[in-house]
């Protein structure tokens, strides 16, 4: 069995000091300028605010950039005839309720670029008028271009984090390119949009993760505590994330109970002190940490929840929810989701995908690679599926990219599951999701006539 404290390359690997160990960073270079390659097309071409929620982020943006800390108001001017799209811009945006890292970030992108803030109008017709898109794109496009960047650094860290579960020299460039030509993904990084930056610290968890597997030191279980409560202060969302904290304690070994226990509070530690800040903000702001009751007040006056102006969201059967909608949403819309959710492949493909997937998943058996590092993989690839499930709790616009926050682990995995396979076969998934994004770029975006 392969551990994964071995080294990367085997001894004797004749790829080792020649020109031949290069390739592999060539590949990866070659994909990451792919990435940025197709997203870029993306966001040149996506006319402003088709992008999911993307005027909700950007007006969190702009507040901070004009002086001002953005919120919400659950007594704003709406009524139950006011459009959707008008309700959320006549209040305080679709996305005031969200975590603030991911605005600052952006907010101090502009800053550095040396935009000045800009004041979106408040009716969709309004702010999708000819005039209106003409000048908002070059900043947007500016702002998505940041978020490219993210996307890319989030495939760079796929790389270093799929290097600690094998010696292969060539798994974890399959790995970052199958994260990179997801359709879901990639498209998703051309917009302004605060998973990117979950997306990213997803990766950096994983890679933290996978580095306190194979050290078992205080310092790694820091580093994931801290990644976990940025995390908390991007997007609630991903509140399930933290039990990875105590998935890492149990997979080690030769770990006494006492220092199990006692690196646990330390990464639980870790996370609270970079998210208590925020958390207590909440709390002196709306009466609660999680500033859940105010945020489903607001939601609910603004159409947020998906339901309608002022109308609440209500599961009537959580075992449906559970076992039926949530499952059929993730299988049609995780693969390639674009526009405000309106555009997806066809069920039968997404049922054939998700096959597939499922097939090279099953790779995985009979090989000889390290469990605790497989482990720790799958834990956080499940966790990031539950970070769906819990959402769908609380409205009926969740969204199967929430699941991306794992899509590092899942993409090492499905890279491990091709692993037996050679080299040329292995790159044929890449290439596919690759075709995908460009049936989706050529018919979906560079297709549409304004």
């Amino acid at each position: 069995m392969v551990d994964a404290s071995e080294p990367a390359l085997e001894e004797g690997d004749p790829g080792r000091g020649g020109g031949r160990s290069r390739l592999p960073l060539v590949a990866l270079i070659v994909v990451v300028l792919v990435f940025v390659a197709f997203a870029a097309a993306v966001a040149i071409n996506t006319q402003p605010w088709q992008g999911a929620d993307e005027p909700g982020h950007f007006e969190n943006i702009e507040t901070l950039v004009s002086g001002h800390w953005y919120g919400f108001d659950p007594n704003c001017r709406t009524s139950s005839t006011t459009g959707v799209q008008d309700a959320f811009l006549a209040c305080t945006g679709l996305e005031s309720h969200q975590a603030p890292l991911y605005y600052l970030l952006m907010a101090g992108w502009q800053r550095v670029l040396g935009i000045p803030p800009h004041t979106l109008p408040k009716s969709w017709a309004a702010l999708t008028s000819a005039h209106a898109i003409l000048r908002d794109r070059g900043l947007l496009l500016w702002l998505r271009f940041g978020n490219i960047a993210l996307g890319a650094l989030t495939v760079v860290v796929s790389y270093l984090a799929a290097r600690l579960a094998t010696r292969d020299r060539w798994t974890p460039v399959i790995a970052a390119a199958v994260v990179a030509f997801l359709p879901q993904f990639l498209i998703h990084a051309a917009y302004v949009t605060n998973d990117n930056l979950v997306n990213l610290l997803g990766a950096v968890l994983t890679y933290c993760g996978l580095q306190f597997v194979r050290c078992k030191t205080s310092a790694w279980m820091i580093a994931c505590g801290v990644t976990f409560g940025l995390m908390l202060t991007t997007k609630l969302s991903t509140i399930p994330m933290g039990l990875v904290l105590v998935a890492l304690v149990v997979v080690v070994s030769d770990v006494s109970r006492r220092r199990r226990v006692l690196l646990l509070v330390t990464g639980a530690g870790s996370a609270l002190a970079v998210s208590i800040g925020y958390l207590i903000s909440n709390w002196v702001r709306y009466g609660d940490p999680l500033a859940s009751r105010e945020s489903s007040a607001y939601l609910v006056h603004v159409s947020g929840l998906g339901t309608g102006v002022n109308v609440p969201y209500v599961v009537t059967d959580p075992a449906r929810l559970v076992f039926y909608d949530v499952g059929r949403k993730l299988i049609a819309t995780f693969w390639y989701n674009s526009w405000w959710g309106e555009v997806s492949w066809p069920m039968p493909i997404n049922l054939l995908i998700t096959c597939g997937v499922i097939a090279v998943l099953l790779g995985l058996l009979g090989q000889s690679l390290s469990r605790r590092p497989l482990a720790l993989l799958g834990v956080i690839a499940v966790l990031s599926f539950a970070c769906v499930w819990v959402v769908a709790f609380q409205t009926a616009s969740y969204s199967a990219r929430l699941a991306l926050v794992g899509v590092s682990a899942l993409g090492t995995l499905v890279a491990l599951g091709l692993q037996r396979w050679s080299l040329p076969v292995r790159w044929l998934l890449p290439l596919a999701e690759l075709t995908g994004v460009f049936v989706a770029l050529r018919y979906d975006i560079l297709g549409t006539h304004w």
